[in-house]
């Protein structure tokens, strides 16, 4: 009887502050759950391998990731995101679709492997990552390609725990194979770049083993299907790439203008704040799904309760940055290694940053809807654009802590931009628009 009245005044409260229905609210608790346990790992560790790994450790392994950021655009040709639109259209062989882009992705590799084989010391010498190191970047983007496909359809046949188990066996894998290869074998950065290299590896042998006897992969080339892929992904690059060009330019500077040890420091700080991302990205993978299909027979009264969701959603991101803000750089004190106690001033901008980027993810949503990419490409290319001077000016006149102020700029324009451009391509009552006169039944 306790149980029923709790499930009553749990739907009583979100009928009031306009909160989504209990199975949305079930799928995006999973997902965060889920988000969140896959890094509680990393963060949990950040004492054990803050006494194992120096700052300059920590730089190369960013820089390693940096890399790998600035070229998965271009190889995995947004794959993951084509199955989730592409799923709910009844006429597609998914199984060929996936096929043909997994098919794809190979195929684009291989001149991007031969590419760092020519330039890999010139580009060595700018991330600081040895030449050998950085050609394993291509492998390793194809089987993160494999993973995220398997992930993805997880996500839109909404098994989310399946989703779940899968995400963070490959979390726990890493981190344990991460603890043998750097404080067992002492092997530093390589072990723990090493350890991502081989989970990645692992995850996506089995999750093509997964996929197949599913019956949701057959490897089969359908020039149709590889058209639309590309179609959906090219658009995208441009938007992808500047994404991580507002997010990574930082780590780039920092390392060039200052030192890979305080690009190390600047991570961590980066990581302890990363929270209010993963909230962030975690309830959207259930709000997407569910958003789109309000969308698709919408009324006026539909989009205003919409509106009433984000705003809900807008406050719940508030008062979490605020929370990380206050209570991580303390923590960031007690916890880590003395080298990178400085990583607890940088807190407080990473957690404006992120607070932005949760406001966008919840007005992105309504670009994807429409199928007009090209103009979230405009946006980030055109906020890229502002970060990368932004950046380098910040750094240069209030050292390392004007990246992140950078960075905390950046978003907070990325989401303004996008939230116009969201109104003017799928208009929503955000300040009142339509009349009440038109709104349908409840």
């Amino acid at each position: 009887m306790l149980v029923d009245r709790s499930a009553d005044g749990v739907r009583v409260l979100s009928r009031r502050l306009g909160v989504p229905a209990s199975p949305l609210l079930r799928q995006a608790g999973v997902y965060t759950v889920s988000n969140l346990l896959s890094r509680a790992f990393p963060f949990l560790l950040l004492p054990i391998m803050t006494r194992f790994l120096s700052p300059a450790d920590y730089g190369i392994v960013a820089m390693f990731a940096l890399t790998t950021t600035v070229l998965e655009p271009f190889i995995s040709v947004g794959l993951a995101g084509a199955l989730t639109v592409t799923y709910y259209d009844k006429s597609t062989d998914l199984a060929a679709y996936l096929g043909t882009g997994l098919i794809m992705v190979a195929t684009i590799a291989l001149p991007f492997l031969a590419l760092l084989l020519l330039l890999g010391d010139q580009i060595s010498s700018v991330t600081s990552v040895p030449a050998l190191w950085l050609v394993l970047v291509v492998p390793y983007i194809v089987a993160r390609a494999v993973g995220s496909s398997l992930l993805a359809l997880l996500r839109v046949r909404e098994k989310a725990v399946l989703f779940s188990l899968f995400q963070n066996l490959q979390t726990v894998g890493a981190i344990v194979l991460a603890l043998v290869l750097v404080i067992a074998l002492q092997l530093a950065w390589r072990g723990r770049v090493a350890a991502d290299l081989v989970i990645a590896g692992a995850f996506a042998v089995g999750s093509l083993v997964w996929l197949r006897r599913s019956g949701w992969l057959r490897f089969e080339y359908v020039r149709t299907y590889a058209r639309q892929i590309a179609t959906f992904g090219v658009p995208l690059i441009p938007h992808t790439l500047g994404a991580a060009l507002i997010l990574q330019t930082d780590r780039l500077f920092l390392t060039n203008l200052v030192g890979v040890d305080e690009t190390g420091i600047y991570t961590v700080g980066y990581q302890l704040a990363l929270v209010i991302e993963l909230v962030a990205v975690s309830f959207n993978y259930a709000y997407a799904p569910w958003l789109f299909r309000r969308l698709t027979d919408g009324d006026d009264h539909v989009k205003r309760q919409l509106v009433r969701y984000t705003y809900v959603q807008f406050a719940g991101m508030a008062v979490l940055a605020a929370t990380v803000a206050i209570v991580m750089p303390w923590l960031a004190g007690m916890l880590l290694d003395r080298s990178f106690a400085g990583s607890g001033e940088f807190v407080g901008w990473f957690a404006l940053g992120f607070f932005f980027s949760g406001l966008y993810y919840m007005v992105t949503n309504y670009i994807f809807y429409a199928q007009r990419t090209r103009w979230l490409a405009a946006v980030t290319i055109t906020v890229a654009a502002i970060n990368v001077p932004l950046t380098y000016g910040l750094i240069k006149l209030n050292g390392a802590v004007g990246a992140a102020q950078a960075m905390s700029i950046s978003l907070g324009l990325s989401f303004l931009f996008t939230w116009i451009v969201s109104q003017r391509v799928y208009p929503m009552p955000w300040f009142g628009r339509f009349s009440r006169s038109s709104e349908g039944p409840s």
